[in-house]
């Protein structure tokens, strides 16, 4: 009773519940060992099988070789029913394919079909899922896909060779990889199948995209390269247009650095600077901007900027020309700024000389600062102050004047500018300041200037101390052989500028002789540190000017007349009959007179400044005689510096040239 109670109280719903559970865990739990022996089973019956077909195939026994094929085929496929994904199958298969191809070669005619027969593979069924070689070869191209998106998206960006070409190289992988599909898996699963097929358009298209890119970079290149042999030739032409220009023309650009280059308040000055820029401004700058336009188009506007575009087009480095084109570059830039800055200076000046330079000055400099910079206002404004006062009888008596005939200094008649050749020409001087107050010396300097050229310039002593207090001097430039007295006259004395060479008369009208047929003008001013106190102008035209020639003659004939022997500055009868000694010893006989022309000795050093002496000397002018006449000469005499502190002997170091003086005034 109690065993058939207990019976009674079993819960058979329980019962069945472990059953299911029961029913559904045990396979679990058994089949991986029977399935795992199963497997591993066909897969030694596979290699087995294979191994003694390849042994009878080697001993030539082919039919047995075929049976052992035909029996690995049928554990193959088994093997492929049990375990799909098996991981050793794909190399299984291969040596079955290896063994069955070595068969064929081998077999006699009447057995290809057999061992064909035995051959195909069975497809396994692996529902539906493609072997895991194949699938990774897939995510791989899809991989590549991605990125070869992100490439072309980069590429419209970025268009550089070293992308397109890592591009060309990543399409050209993919390809590769699908031909590795194709070759491992088309018979497996089939070269059409739905993966394989989309990926071959996908791929066909990126193909496609690149070889569209590739053309029309390739046309891009072509285009490039044009245009790079188009500019090459270019470079080329303007290269030597730009030599040309420089050779010929830069040199004349010398001195004009874009800043001010007056620097005197003078008109002869002014019109050399405007006429140095108005040269360039002529001959240069018209030829030079057209080709400076073409380079900047060009190639830029820089030496910098135009030899690295030179550079991007493999332009030869020896044949670059960015340093002179920038070179004429600035030349030009600076005539224009040289210009306004002279303009400007001169206003300046025009504003701090004042009332110590005359209105017709002003008005002169004012003029020539107009036409160097004409929409200057400061300039236009004092150029009409000043032309008003000029009209107004302001400076009428100051400056240079010229005339035909003798000049009453109190009252001038009949002043010219213009002369023919063969005119006599006088001269006035009118300073604005004295004579005394400009130099602080006893004499005066005059500037003269032929056609531009300066020569030497022209000094008068006056010994007279009112002629130094005054502001008059009559100057002699050509007057006719019965006016000249300037030689003559002991108030004043012209300067030397050979030893044969008298200025006044007889240098200028060395100087007219030797004029070429023509216009000529003559410049003549009193400056000093920078300042006009007077200055005029002249013009002389004519075929020949030999009229001059014969003038110059009677020019150095009224100074011959007016020759003394040099006047004595110091007197020491002792040196002197030395001197006289010594001159005697060297061959001059007689020694009539002997005048001592330095005031004191003049001290020679080692090398100047405060160094050691190293001799002294002084200058005599001894007058003599010999078959053609009197004359004297100037002599030069030296004492050395001895170690002792003394000094040696008087030696001659130094003879002039001859003199001639006439015999009335030997003894003047």
């Amino acid at each position: 009773m109690a065993t058939r109670f207990r019976l009674r109280s079993i819960d058979w719903r329980f019962v069945l519940g472990l059953a299911t559970v029961l029913s559904f865990c045990i396979p679990l739990l058994a089949t991986p060992r029977a399935f795992s022996a199963d497997v591993k089973t066909l897969e030694k019956t596979v290699n087995n099988e294979l191994r003694q077909g390849q042994r009878q195939m080697f001993s030539g026994k082919i039919d047995q070789a075929i049976e052992h094929l035909a029996a690995a085929r049928k554990a193959m496929d088994e093997l492929a029913a049990a375990d799909p994904a098996n991981s050793r199958f794909k190399s299984l298969e291969n040596k079955y394919k290896k063994l069955a191809k070595d068969l064929e070669r081998r077999a006699p005619e009447s057995a290809p079909q057999a061992i064909s027969a035995a051959a195909k593979a069975q497809k396994p069924d692996k529902d539906g899922k493609l072997p895991g070689g194949l699938v990774r070869r897939l995510e791989g191209l899809d991989r590549s896909f991605a990125q070869l998106d992100e490439q072309f998206e980069e590429l419209a960006q970025d268009p550089r060779d070293a992308l397109f070409d890592f591009m060309g190289n990543a399409l050209s992988g993919a390809e590769n990889e699908m031909t590795s599909v194709l070759k491992y898996y088309a018979e497996e699963v089939g070269a059409d199948h739905p993966e394989i097929a989309s990926r071959k358009e996908k791929l066909n298209a990126y193909r496609a995209r690149y070889d569209e890119a590739a053309a029309a970079r390739s046309a891009q290149a072509d285009a490039e390269a044009a245009k790079k042999g188009d500019l090459t030739r270019k470079a080329k032409a303007l290269g030597e247009k730009v030599q040309n220009l420089y050779d010929a023309h830069y040199a004349k650009f010398e001195g004009i650095y874009g800043q001010n280059i007056l620097y005197q308040y003078a008109t002869d000055a002014a019109e050399k600077v405007k006429a140095k820029i108005d040269a360039v401004e002529k001959a240069a700058i018209p030829e030079i901007k057209p080709v400076l336009a073409e380079i900047e188009a060009l190639f830029g506007d820089s030496a910098m900027a135009v030899d690295n575009a030179l550079h991007a087009i493999d332009f030869p480095p020896a044949d670059r020309f960015g340093n002179r084109f920038e070179d004429l570059k600035r030349s030009v830039e600076n005539t224009a700024k040289t210009r306004k800055a002279a303009a400007q200076w001169i206003v300046t000046q025009a504003k701090t000389q004042g009332d110590a330079v005359g209105a017709k000055t002003h008005s002169a400099m004012l003029a020539i600062a107009h036409a160097l910079d004409p929409d200057n206002a400061a300039v236009a404004d004092m150029l009409k102050q000043t032309e008003s006062a000029v009209a107004a009888g302001g400076d009428s008596l100051e400056g240079i004047f010229f005339s035909k005939s003798p000049i009453d200094p109190e009252d001038p008649q009949n002043l010219t500018t213009q002369f023919a050749a063969g005119d006599p020409i006088y001269c006035l001087i009118r300073s604005r300041k004295s004579f005394e107050d400009i130099f602080k010396k006893d004499w005066i300097r005059i500037d003269v200037a032929i056609d531009g050229k300066k020569i030497h310039a022209q000094f008068v002593k006056l010994h007279n101390a009112d002629d130094r207090a005054g502001k008059t001097l009559l100057f002699e430039i050509a007057p006719k052989p019965e006016d000249m007295t300037g030689y003559s006259d002991p108030d004043i004395e012209y300067g030397t500028s050979k030893p044969n060479l008298r200025q006044g008369a007889q240098e200028m009208t060395h100087h007219l002789s030797r004029l070429d047929p023509g216009d000529h003008k003559v410049d003549m001013s009193i400056q000093y540190y920078g300042n006009t106190y007077a200055e005029g102008s002249f013009t002389i035209s004519g075929d020949g000017f030999g009229y001059y020639a014969d003038l110059n003659k009677k020019a150095g004939e009224a100074m011959t007349g007016a020759v003394t022997l040099p006047r004595a500055k110091m007197k020491n009868p002792g040196l002197e009959k030395e001197m006289t000694d010594l001159l005697k010893n060297a061959g001059w006989d007689p020694v009539l007179r002997l005048n001592i022309v330095d005031m004191d000795w003049w001290i020679d050093r080692v090398a100047g400044g405060n160094s050691a002496e190293k001799s002294r000397h002084i200058a005599a002018a001894a007058l003599s005689r010999d078959g053609n006449g009197y004359f004297y000469k100037k002599a030069t005499f030296h004492k050395d510096r001895l170690i002792t502190g003394g000094y040696g002997p008087l030696y001659i170091s130094h003879t002039g040239d001859r003199i001639e003086i006439r015999e009335e005034n030997i003894d003047k």
